[in-house]
């Protein structure tokens, strides 16, 4: 998480925010890609 906060992946940006905090969607992510699964 460090990481990706320090490459700029939670910065403040226009446009609509993000509902879920960073962590979740980097779980979010990395259980999509695990699984393959769609947004069924």
């Amino acid at each position: 998480m460090t990481v990706l906060r320090r490459e700029g992946a939670d910065a403040v940006r226009k446009g609509r925010p993000w509902s879920l905090p960073l962590e979740d969607r980097a779980l979010l992510v990395a259980a999509y890609w695990r699984t393959n699964l769609t947004m069924r």
